[in-house]
This record gives structure tokens, sequence and C-alpha cells, in this order.
């Protein structure tokens, strides 16, 4: 239908909000998306003569299949804690009239940073509310620029109290909480 209706060089440009075959998800913050009961679509639905395929749902920014003009452009900023390291951007594209695409990325300044606590692995709960001490003071930093706090604690028994004392040792800290992941000790083996 478009190529009927298109005047002469004039560049096809395709849009599609679906996960594609090869497509690198961001963990907890996507779901995959189910076309025709297939769970991923590979990148050759795309006719050879579309100059641009603008895709959405993934939310980092990345090429499909090796081919530079179909591309996830990607979350301008983090939507899950997993992508505290990853940079975000936004893509301006530039197709000439005879059809070659010129994709530029522009890095997307993060206005609030992320912080792991611990940085890697879990901790006890006294070590995480000691580290949550350390977090500056909520009147160092205007609150829209407090950094998204993501707890990992290590429990070998329930502790009834921690969430109550995460909320109590952050009331005064320049910080919001993101999320509280409980990594549950023990040998593995079954009862």
């Amino acid at each position: 239908a478009a190529r009927a209706v298109r005047t002469e060089g004039e560049p096809i440009i395709a849009m599609g909000h679906l996960y594609m075959v090869g497509g690198e998800i961001s963990a907890l913050s996507e779901r995959k998306v189910l076309g025709g009961n297939q769970h991923a679509l590979p990148v050759t639905i795309f006719p050879n003569d579309v100059a641009y395929v603008a895709l959405g749902h993934l939310h980092k920014a990345q090429s499909v299949g090796g081919i530079p003009h179909v591309r996830y452009a990607g979350s301008p900023m983090p939507l899950s804690t997993t992508e505290a390291s990853y940079t975000h951007q936004v893509l301006s594209v530039r197709i000439t009239r005879d059809g070659a695409t010129h994709v530029t990325s522009h890095h997307v300044p993060r206005m609030a940073d992320i912080v792991r606590i611990p940085t890697s692995g879990a901790a006890s709960p006294a070590e995480v509310l000691s580290l949550l001490a350390a977090l500056p003071d909520k009147d160092s930093i205007e609150p829209w620029r407090a950094p998204f706090v993501d707890i990992h604690v290590a429990l070998v028994a329930p502790e009834p109290g921690f969430v109550g004392a995460v909320h109590d040792a952050l009331t005064s800290r320049a910080a919001r909480l993101v999320r509280i992941e409980r990594v549950r000790g023990g040998t593995g083996a079954s009862l």
C-alpha cells in the first residue's frame, strides 16, 4: 500500500511495537509481546526497500539482526534498577532522497542516580541499615534529584521489622526507595 501511493524516490518508514528475534530485554521492566502466537518475530518481516523501521517495546536501544536501519530507539530514562549502568539515549534519524539512512545517538543525562545497596551481592539487615545511614541528608539534595535506592538484603531467618526499619532510616535521607529484594540463605537442599 505504501509503495502504491509514494512519489518517486520517497522513502518508506515502518513502525511497530513488538518483540523481535535477538532483541535484548531490560530485566525487571519488560514483558514479551505476543504476535500471532509467536514470542518473537524475525527481522525478515520488513522488506528490503523500507528505509527505516522504528520499533518500540524493548527499552534498550539496539539494531535488530545486524541491520542498522531496523532499530529500537530505547527508553530515554531508566525504567528498572537493572538499568543503573546503562546509558540512555534518543535517536535522530535523517533519511536522504536516495534512501540512505543516518542515525545519530544523543545521550540523555540522568537527573537522579540509581543506588544499589550494597553495590554487589547482598548484605545483612544490619549492614543495609548502616549503608542507608551513610546516604546524604534529605536537605542536601533537591527532592527530584534524590537517588532511587534498590536494596538487596540477605536473610537467614524472617526479619519482620526490617521493612519498617528501612523506612525509618530513609525518613532523613535523600533517597527514594524503589525495591527491597530479599536474598534467602540456606543450603539450597530440598526439605
